[in-house]
């Protein structure tokens, strides 16, 4: 049985935040209210565990963040599950030659979406977060503070929390002028993501076993210059590889398609059976929103832009700007006031300054890639790649003038 069938709501009943979507910022802000003791409730439109879209790697900075605040090291995630697979090394291909390629210090770890996000959803819901499921939010009332369902639940609350990703209803309430939605769209990329299992990549790739597949599938692997102003993966999880493309939409839309099947061409996977279908989905690519609320309303992870403007890693700030907004909502129902002022002021110190340098490099890499300057790129890429790699890890910033541990540590105001 859903949970949305075991929870009734009265005219009457106001919830400290209700929190539109239960994806890992929806999950990770409802656990961190509901720990405090305030009265959430978490809706989404959709039955857990669902299908997500996503390669599903959890960098460094992402693990020492489920440590902090969940109390769970990479060996608990692996021994629960969670985690289904780590790799110790990593390539970065340029169009079809790899300019780097080498050991990681720190593994990079991959999760299986349906399976993560359903751990987080329940993790929130044993915390003391109501959850409704199945249900999706079809209008926000800012005056009133309520949001109305599709089965007809209004809902009212002393804030409301948007994480209901790229599509975001609440930031189209929220944000609705000619110019933001301009913004939006000028940095919003397109992707198309394929899961094959291994024992279909076997016949895929005409080898003989899945043992050589996986041979073959044993670290991540970025693509450069196989789509315009974006990039191609592969990811190895455990009984499948996340095969993907990426680009700006405003770039790449209407060859999206043909573009991706040039790059599964390219990388020996050809005559996909029809039953094995891909998928395509819009995602944040440099269109973080600077100001991401308006009184009590806030917007966290895809739904207000927080994804890296390079390679497009959403995980670790969905959580990160969960947090924030979840001390921002504590802060107000504590002291009083809205919690505006505070999210904006956390966001500005933790979130935009190292998107802003991230999308300048990202800028850079695709001007020279737009003229053809491939052996610029090969060359900041060989002579930065241990500094790219402890970024994407946290472990260093691009800013030099900034302290990582200050960054990703602890929140201090």
């Amino acid at each position: 049985m859903s949970r949305s069938a075991l929870i009734t709501m009265s005219n009457t009943k106001e919830y400290d935040a209700v929190i539109i979507g239960g994806g890992p910022s929806g999950s990770s802000a409802g656990y961190l209210l509901a720990k405090k003791g305030r009265k959430v409730l978490i809706i989404d439109k959709k039955i857990f565990p669902r299908q997500k879209l996503c390669g599903g790697c959890l960098s460094g900075k992402t693990i020492q963040y489920l440590e902090n605040i969940y109390g769970e090291t990479a060996q608990s995630l692996i021994k629960k599950n969670i985690i289904n697979f780590q790799a110790g090394q990593y390539k970065i291909y340029l169009n079809d030659k790899a300019v780097i390629q080498g050991n990681l210090n720190q593994p990079f770890f991959f999760v299986n979406r349906c399976v993560y996000d359903k751990y987080l959803l329940d993790k929130a819901g044993d915390a003391g977060a109501e959850i409704l499921e199945g249900d999706e939010v079809t209008e926000i009332c800012q005056t009133q503070m309520s949001v109305k369902t599709a089965s007809g639940k209004v809902i009212r609350s002393k804030h409301i929390i948007g994480a209901d990703g790229t599509h975001s209803i609440v930031r189209k309430s929220l944000l609705n002028s000619d110019n933001t939605k301009k913004q939006w769209d000028k940095n919003l990329a397109i992707a198309l993501e394929l899961k094959i299992r291994y024992d279909k990549l076997v016949q895929l790739l005409n080898l003989n076993s899945i043992a050589e597949v996986k041979t073959k599938f044993t670290q991540p692997m970025l693509f450069l210059g196989v789509s315009e102003w974006g990039y191609g993966w592969i990811f190895p999880n455990k009984e499948t590889a996340v095969i993907g493309i990426c680009g700006l939409m405003r770039k790449n839309d209407k060859k999206i398609i043909q573009t991706f099947k040039k790059f599964l061409e390219a990388v020996g996977i050809r005559n996909i059976p029809d039953k094995i279908s891909f998928s395509g989905y819009p995602m944040p690519y440099g269109n973080f929103i600077k100001n991401p609320a308006k009184g009590n309303i806030l917007l966290v992870g895809d739904a207000g832009g927080f994804a890296d403007p390079v390679l497009g890693e959403g995980i670790y700030y969905a959580h990160r700007t969960a947090e924030l907004a979840s001390y921002a909502i504590e802060k107000s129902l504590s002291e009083g006031g809205c919690a505006e002022k505070t999210y904006h002021n956390l966001i500005r110190k933790y979130v935009i300054p190292e998107m802003r340098h991230a999308k300048v490099f990202r800028n850079l890499v695709y001007f020279n890639l737009d003229h053809h300057m491939h052996k610029i790129i090969s060359f900041i890429i060989s002579v930065s790649k241990e500094k790219l790699i402890n970024i994407v890890n946290g472990n260093t910033m691009f800013s030099p003038f900034k302290s990582e541990k200050d960054y990703y540590g602890k929140i201090k105001v």
